[in-house]
């Protein structure tokens, strides 16, 4: 395990088993077929927060291979969305709630690839903008 400073917090982190926990795993909102997933996908690179990269390649994620995408609510003309990261690991001292990034021990809905591992969930809120051609939600 590779000790991470991220935010504050230090974290416990087996980069290895991650990434190979996330080899043949396909980013959710590409396997979705709802709108607001494919506005995620249309605007993730462009708009994904560049410290919320950083952060996540410090521990093995590529920002482009979510577990989980879901669209919340449009506030103020943006559209919110969840979504989760795992990493094989745990927290030591829990970071500071930072641009809407929180690290919680454990995960749900796992991919057989993430099973009978220790988990910590990467747990993001983005408000990203409505670039697509389709119908957008009104909340």
């Amino acid at each position: 395990m590779k000790t991470v400073e991220i935010f504050g917090g230090t974290l416990l982190c087996d980069i290895e088993a991650t990434e190979q926990a996330y080899v043949g795993h396909e980013s959710y909102a590409v396997t979705c077929p709802c709108i607001p997933c494919k506005n995620y996908l249309a605007v993730r690179e462009k708009y994904f927060p560049r410290n919320a990269i950083e952060a996540l390649g410090q521990l093995g994620i590529d920002f482009k291979r979510d577990i989980e995408v879901y669209h919340m609510a449009k506030v103020e003309g943006l559209h919110v969305y969840g979504v989760w990261f795992y990493f094989v690991g745990g927290i030591s001292k829990e970071p500071a709630y930072q641009d809407s990034i929180a690290f919680l021990e454990g995960g749900k809905w796992l991919p057989p690839s993430f099973q009978n591992k220790p988990l910590v969930t990467v747990d993001m809120q983005l408000r990203l903008p409505w670039e697509i051609a389709l119908e957008e939600p009104r909340q």
